[in-house]
């Protein structure tokens, strides 16, 4: 997932009344702890999904009784099925027992995400597709912005209103 698209999963699921944030963006920091907990053999998407979440359990103001982790699972030949049953291992290897990993499948088309099922996931798909959508924008706007920026603000002022959108109860 891109970091426009947590970003806007992260409002959908505050929608519904459930204090979500994005995972901050990538450093050096999520490739040294990320390395820490891989053998190397994995793909390169594994070691930046759990140094991203390390990142947050290292954090001072890491709150185990207020943290949850979101890593649906899927099916196929990929190894990102197998994301959340080792972040769960890991976590529990760093005494983080309690801390939830939630984690929906695509074997029962992601039902397990409860009540906000359907409509939370239509929400996060027309999402991302926006999210996609003014991401092309800007690579197709950017070569020909006649003041160096601009196209970037323009981006992150639409993501901000896509955001205020996708926030909105009941949408």
């Amino acid at each position: 997932m891109t970091a426009i698209g947590a970003r806007t999963t992260a409002a959908v699921i505050r929608s519904v009344g459930i204090d979500a944030r994005a995972t901050p963006p990538s450093d050096d920091r999520t490739l040294e702890l990320g390395g820490l907990f891989s053998s190397g053999e994995e793909c390169y998407p594994q070691k930046v999904t759990f140094g991203d979440f390390l990142r947050i359990v290292h954090r001072d103001d890491f709150d185990p009784a207020k943290t949850a982790f979101f890593m649906p699972t899927a099916e196929g030949p990929c190894r990102f099925g197998q994301y959340a049953p080792y972040l769960r291992h890991v976590l529990d290897e760093l005494g983080h027992t309690a801390v939830p990993v939630i984690s929906p499948t695509s074997r029962n088309g992601y039902e397990g995400v409860g009540q906000f099922g359907g409509d939370t996931f239509r929400n996060v798909w027309r999402g991302l597709v926006a999210g996609d959508i003014l991401r092309k924008m800007l690579l197709k706007t950017r070569p020909y912005e006649t003041e160096p920026g601009a196209a970037d603000k323009a981006l992150e002022d639409g993501i901000r209103l896509l955001i205020k959108v996708l926030e909105t109860e009941g949408l």
